[in-house]
């Protein structure tokens, strides 16, 4: 019984894996090889797509407000549940 239910929770481990392992190979390909054949290994590994990210949109700005939010919030959590 123990067998079958870690093999259950491997296969949906590994199922949800799938979306982000798709994610990031498209992520590596040019955008003419993602409309000519989706489903195939990029031919090579183009990281451009990664710069244009970081330059167009304020990442480490989003980066510092979440961490703000983040390390405020724990510290309000732990001082009220501690009263």
């Amino acid at each position: 019984m123990k067998i079958k239910g870690y093999s259950y929770v491997t296969s949906i481990a590994l199922i949800s894996l799938i979306p982000f392992l798709w994610v990031v190979m498209l992520s590596l390909k040019t955008n003419e090889e993602i409309l000519n054949n989706p489903l195939a290994l990029p031919s090579r590994l183009i990281f451009d797509g990664y710069g244009n990210a970081l330059e167009i949109a304020p990442l480490g700005q989003y980066l510092l407000n979440s961490v703000i939010i983040a390390v405020v919030s724990t510290v309000l959590n732990v001082l009220i549940s501690s009263m």
